[in-house]
């Protein structure tokens, strides 16, 4: 029983490795050529063995019927990021129904991560099926395991082997995924209840290691990172660049980065750059932009018209008071909250920590705005890390993850000219241009990586596989003998 989502209920057609390469995932797809550059055409060869789980075969129509409703030119369709979809023209017919030609608007460098999750074409005509069908339970899947039996009371999703499966034959005959919360899952292994944790904290691998039976494992992705988000939204406290970017000079990182990794079990690093992992090759370090220097914060807020009374700095009767809102069962983002509130109000800001439930955090207050200050964190990928962080930083209606409503001209622009570089070199040469404009903008401030160790039940192996690779390869994962 390993704790987590049913990844792998949909087809990927392409499979990402450790270092970011990117290949045809066999099992759906033969091959993806090239057929023209400009303007850039792609020829999409499926698997004809490949199945729904209602014996449908997938084609090209699921393709195109995945373009047409992530493109994303119809807003009726809720769409968490478009991440390319939006630089496709149209998909048609190739030789046959197992060929899908991909015709693009324009130049579209990291072109090879479309489909990286392709959804059935009943899902997709309809926008309210597509954004509302599997919110109870997922209607059609594919893949070596299916779905079985959902328990909403245990919070458990029992998949089996799918004896239809043409691919390889998987290790196990079912695996049941089993919602667990962060802080929890330790005592969940004991009770075997699940047969792989993730440890985050110090508390917690002490706790692990305990265990009989049990091995510990680190995990060596350091993609994602913890960072601070400022709502810059018309209307909020923190609307003003000039307040954020006083604000953020007021907050050291590095200090915050020392006490909060030195009590967790993670391997990690202050992060200073908003478009590179600190793995990767193309990553640099642009926080002096942005330097720790109360001095120079407290002369900022002065010259805003923010200035002290009684302790509290007060404009136009107005005290600078910050809401921030953290997840309640996560004590690092705790910590952090509070180093914040210490370094701040030593600047006279006053910062009000709102502590929420793990369930209500991102819908009732982060993706609606619902906060002055958030800490969270969020997942990278160096293999295509524009189009990645696209969402993130940019305006516009396509995305739903810029939650503070944040950025600029600017930002978008060289967004827009990175996705269509296609030299690498340039490319990075432009993410990196990218996040000085972040930086200066002031909106959002990493923190730090975390990379955290897996605790897994003796004999169980391969889990490492869905750690490493996307889509997660359950066929490998087993038991010794």
């Amino acid at each position: 029983m390993l704790p987590g989502e049913p990844e792998g209920a949909l087809p990927s057609l392409v499979r990402v490795g450790r270092h970011g390469v990117v290949v045809p995932n066999k099992d759906y797809l033969e091959s993806f050529r090239l057929l023209s550059t400009d303007p850039q055409v792609v020829s999409y060869r499926l698997d004809p063995k490949a199945r729904w789980s209602d014996g449908t075969p997938i084609t090209w129509e699921d393709v195109a019927a995945q373009w047409r409703a992530t493109n994303p030119t119809n807003p009726e369709y809720k769409l968490i990021a478009a991440r390319g979809y939006e630089h496709i023209a149209g998909v048609e017919r190739g030789a046959d129904d197992f060929e899908a030609i991909v015709r693009f608007t324009d130049r579209f460098a990291e072109r090879k991560h479309l489909f990286t999750e392709l959804y059935p074409r009943s899902l997709t005509p309809d926008p309210k099926v597509f954004d509302t069908a599997w919110a109870d339970a997922p209607l059609l899947s594919t893949g070596p395991f299916k779905v079985d039996h959902l328990d909403k009371v245990a919070k458990t999703i029992t998949l089996v082997r799918d004896a239809a499966w043409w691919g390889e034959r998987p290790k196990l005959d079912r695996i049941v995924l089993r919602a667990v919360p962060p802080g929890t899952q330790p005592e969940a292994l004991g009770n075997g209840e699940i047969d792989e944790a993730f440890v985050e904290t110090w508390d917690e691998l002490v706790r692990v290691e305990g265990l009989p039976g049990t091995t510990v494992r680190p995990i060596g992705s350091m993609e994602g990172f913890a960072l601070a988000v400022f709502n810059g939204a018309p209307g909020s406290i923190v609307a003003d660049r000039e307040l954020r970017a006083a604000l953020a000079r007021g907050i050291d990182r590095a200090t915050i980065t020392r006490a909060v990794l030195a009590g967790t079990a993670a391997v990690g690093r202050r992060a200073d750059n908003h478009i590179f992992s600190v793995n990767s090759r193309y990553y640099q370090d642009h926080s002096a932009l942005l330097t720790f220097d109360p001095a120079e914060a407290a002369r900022r807020l002065d010259a805003l018209g923010w200035r002290l009374d009684g302790g509290v700095r007060h404009r136009d009767g107005r005290p600078l008071r910050l809401r921030t809102v953290i997840s309640a069962d996560h004590p690092e983002r705790r910590d952090t909250a509070k180093m914040i509130q210490q370094q701040l109000g030593a600047l006279g800001v006053v910062i009000d920590i709102q502590e929420v439930a793990y369930q209500a955090y991102f819908p009732e207050y982060i993706n609606v705005g619902n906060f002055d200050l958030a800490l969270f964190s969020r997942g990278g990928d160096d293999a295509r890390p524009i189009s990645f962080a696209v969402p993130f930083y940019t305006r516009g209606s396509t995305t739903q993850l810029n939650v503070g409503h944040n950025g600029n001209e600017r930002i978008d622009r060289l967004f827009e000219q990175a996705s269509r570089e296609l030299d690498d070199e340039k490319r990075m040469a432009l993410g990196n241009e990218i996040d000085k404009a972040i930086w200066e903008e002031a909106f959002c401030l990493p923190l730090h990586t975390s990379t955290g160790h897996y605790a897994v039940r003796a004999g169980l192996v391969n889990t490492d596989v869905t750690a490493f690779f996307r889509p997660a390869d359950y066929t490998k994962v087993g038991f010794l003998k």
